[in-house]
Formats: C-alpha cells, structure tokens, sequence
C-alpha cells in the first residue's frame, strides 16, 4: 500500500505539485500587491465616504421621514447641504487669498507685478486707493513706488518715441 504524502516528505523532496502551489502563491500575492498600490490613492476618500455616510444616515432618514418618506429629495437636499458646508468655507478661503495677494502686489515694488510701461502705469493708478488710517506705513510705500514707476514709465515712453 502506498502512503499519503505528508507534508514533511513534500518539503524534502519537492514535487511539481508542491512547485506550482508556491508559483500560484506567489503570483497571487504579486497580484494582489498590484492591486493595493493601484487602490491605495483612493484609500483615503473611501474611508471619508464611509464615516461621512454613516453619520449622515440619521440625517437622511430624518429628512426622509420629514418629506413624506422622499428618500431621492432627501439625498439632494443633504448632497447640497454638505456641498455648501464645504465649497462655502473654500471660497471664501480663496477670495481672501486672492485678496492678500493683491495687497502683497501692490506693497512689494511694481517693477515685480508691473514689467510693462502701459500696464505699470494703469498698476500705479489702479491701486492709488488706499486708506492711509488703516494701512499708514504701507499706503505711503504704495504711493511712493507707484510715484517712481509713473516717472519711470514716462522715460521708457520718451525713450521709446525717440527710437521712431
């Protein structure tokens, strides 16, 4: 009669069953190391999507009830809340960048915002509104940059004209 193998012979001396059992192991665990590196970026999203459907469940099924059991209106209505709690706070985020810039613009020396003598000239009188009571120490460096690129762009006209 002949024995079962076991899997101390199987070790000693490897068979082809025994071979293609580790090439199948392996190419499974290279597959699957594939697959994680192509999930992983979207980790992070899925599992915000799943904390934030959680919490929200008790909000939707209390709208729905609230709607007359309307669960697609209750969706919408959640989906445009939540987009405005967070592009809300954004924007504004955004616009009071843009308007720090504007004030970085104007303060720093307009040889950096202003190249051209045309728009160096239309920078100078766009930002002449400053109100000295707020801003004193940089409204009078506006003023006086803007002043000395007024003149320097009245040479580069000259200069321009006389090569005519």
């Amino acid at each position: 009669m002949s024995e079962e193998p076991n899997l101390s012979s199987m070790l000693k001396q490897p068979t082809g069953a025994l071979i293609i059992s580790v090439i199948r192991v392996g190419c499974f665990a290279l597959l699957a190391y594939w697959c994680f590196l192509l999930v992983s970026p979207f980790l992070t999203i899925v599992i915000w999507s799943i904390i934030f459907a959680v919490a929200l469940y008790p909000v939707f099924a209390w709208t729905a009830d609230k709607l007359g059991g309307r669960q697609v209106l209750a969706a919408a209505g959640i989906t445009v809340v939540s987009l405005l709690v967070i592009f809300g706070p954004a924007t504004w985020l955004a616009l009071s960048l843009i308007n720090t810039l504007l004030v970085l613009k104007t303060s720093s020396s307009f040889a950096f915002s202003c190249s051209g003598a045309i728009l160096a000239s239309r920078c100078s009188q766009r930002f002449m509104v400053c109100k000295s009571t707020e801003w004193p120490a940089l409204c009078s460096r506006i003023r006086r940059n803007s002043s000395a690129q007024v003149v320097r762009t009245e040479r580069v006209k000259r200069a321009r004209t006389s090569y005519r």
